[in-house]
């Protein structure tokens, strides 16, 4: 931020001054108009947050400030209602964050590379969950519209065509009112952003389980019909087929309300990637999702299990809070598809919400060291004391 400073208020704006060696968040606190109260208690509640994490993860001041300003000014006013004490003000429950916080925030750690600040969450719209907006409709669109006036070349190519597919619009939602209003949360999308220094990528996510649960089809037709000969995307086909024949076979109960479809919003070519979960109990069943019940195989993909193994090892073992046994872990994958190059790559999350912070952060530290990530080590502690 600069101050331009005349000799007349020279002794009026040095009483407000920043100082040089604070952090640019402490900085905009000092100065940033709010235009409700609820956008100054997110501000308070995200701020310190975010503005340590992308300090601590190297980013430049220029860097910081421009984070943390799209944080402020555009983001925020689409985080909803900040919550009172028992959510009495509350009128849309997301599916794709936990009740501690409204976005979920992540640093992406790789090999031989800078380590990348994400969040992710669900837009709300000013009227979402009442009768003039029940299926929270504009939101998503909305926000997308105000980040491409920020950064051009956003597209909408893949999100026009597959939201019309696997997400019901605000009609369709009260024309099947009868069968979802039960569902506390009647979340279809959410947005994901990587910060990078000078700009930053957009994520988006679908799901097809709300207009499952209305039209009484199964959310894996929907959603895998729905990206059947999609423009530009003829190479998925083959993939598809692969991932749809598994998760309708596996005899495991899939999470089917935190099942969806993600893909980036710089080309309409974005590679496609689908997402579930289940609650597993062992290595065998990680690696049977790993590897679509054994359809994927290669170098590549032991490899990636190998991490996988030992993670898994590092947590599983450790008990919970309260010194509570352990019975299962949930376990989220997501399947990576390129039109271009015709792949099909797995991930696999560990969701340890419920664990003791200590020994996550022991295992996340236990692996780094065992795949010589020294400086990402360095990275992960500073996070911890920050």
């Amino acid at each position: 931020m600069i101050l331009e400073l005349s000799e007349e208020s020279k002794p009026v704006t040095e009483s407000v001054a920043a100082k040089p060696s604070e952090q640019p968040w402490k900085v905009l606190s000092q100065f940033l108009p709010f235009h409700s109260l609820d956008q100054k208690l997110w501000w308070g509640r995200l701020s310190p947050v975010i503005g340590l994490s992308l300090s601590q993860t190297g980013y430049s001041i220029n860097a910081q400030y421009q984070n943390l300003l799209l944080v402020y000014s555009i983001l925020i006013p689409y985080l909803g209602p900040f919550p009172n004490a028992n959510r009495s003000n509350v009128t849309w429950e997301d599916s794709y964050v936990t009740r501690a916080a409204a976005i979920d925030v992540s640093v992406n750690y790789q090999r031989r590379s800078k380590p990348s600040y994400r969040i992710a969450f669900e837009p709300i719209g000013v009227y979402a969950g009442t009768e003039s907006d029940p299926s929270n409709e504009c939101a998503l669109a909305g926000l997308l519209q105000e980040l491409a006036h920020v950064q051009p070349g956003i597209d909408f190519t893949l999100f026009e065509n597959l939201r019309h597919k696997l997400v019901m619009d605000n009609r369709q939602v009260r024309q099947h009112w009868d069968r979802i209003s039960h569902l506390l949360c009647k979340s279809q999308g959410g947005i994901g952003l990587d910060f990078h220094e000078s700009s930053f990528t957009v994520k988006l996510y679908l799901g097809a389980f709300i207009k499952s649960v209305a039209t009484g089809t199964d959310w894996r037709d929907i959603t895998f019909d729905g990206l059947k000969n999609l423009p530009n995307h003829g190479g998925l086909n083959p993939n598809l087929s692969k991932v749809k024949e598994y998760v309708s076979s596996t005899k495991h109960q899939l999470l089917d309300a935190e099942t969806f479809v993600a893909f980036d919003s710089h080309s309409p070519q974005s590679r496609i990637k689908f997402y579930t979960g289940a609650y597993l109990t062992s290595l065998a069943d990680v690696y049977d999702f790993w590897t679509l019940g054994g359809s994927l195989h290669g170098p590549d993909v032991e490899e990636g299990f190998a991490i996988v193994k030992k993670m898994w090892n590092l947590i599983y073992p450790q008990t919970l809070p309260g010194g509570i046994r352990r019975e299962s872990m949930k376990v989220g994958f997501n399947w990576e598809m390129s039109p271009a190059a015709g792949s099909l790559a797995p991930k696999a999350y560990f969701l340890v919400h419920n664990d003791c912070d200590e020994s996550v952060s022991k295992a996340i530290l236990g692996l780094f060291g065992e795949l010589g990530w020294d400086d990402h080590i360095l990275t992960h502690q500073k996070l911890e004391e920050a």
